[in-house]
């Protein structure tokens, strides 16, 4: 199984990591991530998948995006929207789930760029609370998009990194 990603720099925000480590099962096997491809599984060659994300962000560059309060959504996820910079990770998800990832595009729920920092089964309103008092870079830059490959045990393998090019046309 593959999906693709944007990671952020968030390597700063110590109380990100300490809520994702008590609340979020993946903490310790994939770092905060933007999902732009949720994971597919497909016969289609890595060879051929890099090929098509490259094409896809060969005249991306780097931007800068706002993260926003946390919200809960159904059924028990706790995630950061993304509030500034939306509209540009928007097209990437647009421009990826063309060509060879068409077939795998969702269509049960609407694409909202965000980033899931937890899950809860109880105590959802002191989670949100505790999610809420999160500290944030007030911008934080997105200068690459990597495939990865979901190992079985739910854990992460880089598979390609597309570094975004300043100056290119987006």
């Amino acid at each position: 199984m593959r999906a693709i990603h944007l990671f952020p720099d968030l390597a700063g925000a110590v109380d990100l990591a300490a809520f994702r480590r008590r609340h979020d099962p993946l903490a310790a096997k994939i770092p905060p991530h933007i999902t732009l491809v949720f994971p597919f599984e497909s016969a289609m060659a890595d060879a051929a998948l890099v090929a098509h994300v490259r094409q896809v962000t060969e005249s991306a560059a780097p931007f800068s995006i706002v993260l926003g309060a946390a919200e809960r959504q159904a059924p028990d996820y706790v995630w950061l929207p993304v509030v500034g910079g939306a509209a540009r990770i928007q097209d990437l998800h647009e421009d990826l789930y063309t060509g060879p990832l068409a077939e795998f595009r969702r269509r049960d729920c609407a694409y909202r760029p965000h980033l899931t920092i937890g899950r809860v089964d109880g105590g959802r309103d002191e989670v949100l609370r505790e999610a809420r008092a999160i500290v944030l870079p007030a911008e934080i830059t997105i200068d690459r998009v990597v495939i990865e490959r979901i190992l079985p045990d739910g854990g992460s393998e880089l598979l390609h990194s597309f570094p975004l090019i300043p100056g290119a046309a987006s």
